[in-house]
């Protein structure tokens, strides 16, 4: 991100739980009781360094064949 990438693809169907807090950088555990999406709470970090890079945010498991077709087709 901070090297001038212009798009990242965050894949995940889960959502956030206490555990997950001290594995998932920029989290709170206010995400964990709003029980947010992991891929919102990711994109929302990235969104606020405002360095212009594009986040598209596919609630899906990655193991979905649909996943792959969400690539950028720039990336």
């Amino acid at each position: 991100m901070r090297l001038g990438t212009g798009a990242i693809v965050l894949v995940d169907d889960d959502r956030m739980e206490d555990r997950n807090v001290n594995r998932i950088l920029n989290s709170t555990i206010q995400d964990a009781r709003d029980s947010r999406l992991k891929v919102d709470v990711m994109a929302d970090a990235i969104e606020r360094t405002n360095l212009g890079t594009r986040v598209i945010r596919v609630t899906k498991n990655l193991w979905n064949p649909e996943v792959i077709r969400t690539a950028p087709s720039d990336a």
